[in-house]
């Protein structure tokens, strides 16, 4: 048996619990990224977007390949891709993040699902950022979010089973986008430039941030910046929660430090909510 693991926001290898539970099943594993021609054909989609996936999926095949296995990228309609994949592999399980993205993204995973129910293929999604799905109480939000974020950080698998006969294929040529969007100076995406990011903001950046994000004059420096790296999930959510807790929690943070953290971590649980 061989599971598929379908990367959307989750451009990582650590925190990953799609991919861990992956390799724990003993099997060979097929990671995959699709890029979808009608995606890029939206109004909110442009060269911005894919420049920054493109820098996280180069870095996300050589994160792979260091453990064994390599990042497969097919363009298509996913379903498309994921039938002629179960063809040629006999893929029986698939896993992925669930996405927060738009109802087009929504409205995908739901033709997904049918999908995967009508081919014998087993879906699970894990959830990674605030929203939760099918939520009877909203007042019981806070504690589930609180729940996510306070697990333990999942370390990246040290070792991946290929599956045999499939070879990956990391074209990232550029999709037909909607339109073009000129970004000098643009953020560059990928795992090490998201940890960098959190680093120098924890070390130093962050220091008046709830006055700072308030002036562009200053938010250029004074955010994060991390929101893209969130958004695509280069670096989880909770990952980032955990450190700034740590942080700003320590005996030896300066109470300057640990009021701007602490405003930091309140504007995490508006992500995604």
């Amino acid at each position: 048996m061989t599971t598929v693991v379908w990367f959307k926001r989750d451009l990582r290898v650590a925190d990953h619990a799609p991919l861990l539970a992956a390799v724990e099943r003993g099997e060979p594993v097929i990671p995959l990224y699709v890029v979808e021609p009608e995606y890029w054909q939206r109004p909110d989609t442009s060269e911005r977007h894919w420049a920054f996936i493109a820098d996280s999926l180069s870095e996300l095949d050589t994160a792979l390949r260091k453990r064994g296995s390599r990042l497969r990228v097919q363009t298509g309609a996913v379903v498309d891709v994921l039938h002629l994949l179960k063809q040629a592999t006999g893929f029986t399980h698939l896993h992925a993040h669930e996405e927060t993205g738009n109802d087009w993204t929504f409205q995908r995973d739901r033709a997904v699902i049918e999908w995967c129910t009508g081919n014998g293929v087993q879906f699970q999604e894990w959830r990674q950022f605030g929203v939760v799905r099918r939520l009877a109480d909203r007042d019981l939000w806070d504690d589930a979010w609180q729940q996510l974020m306070r697990q333990p950080v999942l370390e990246a698998p040290a070792q991946i089973p290929a599956a045999p006969g499939v070879p990956g294929a990391c074209d990232l040529t550029t999709p037909t986008l909607a339109y073009t969007l000129a970004c000098p100076g643009r953020q560059k995406g990928g795992m090490s430039a998201g940890e960098k990011l959190l680093d120098s903001f924890l070390a130093r950046r962050c220091i008046g941030y709830q006055y700072n994000i308030s002036s562009p004059n200053t938010a250029v420096k004074g955010c994060s910046r991390l929101s893209p790296h969130i958004a695509y999930g280069t670096v989880s959510l909770r990952s980032i929660y955990q450190q700034t807790k740590a942080n700003g929690d320590h005996p030896s943070s300066l109470p300057r430090r640990q009021t701007s953290l602490r405003s930091f971590r309140s504007r995490l649980h508006w992500l995604y909510a």
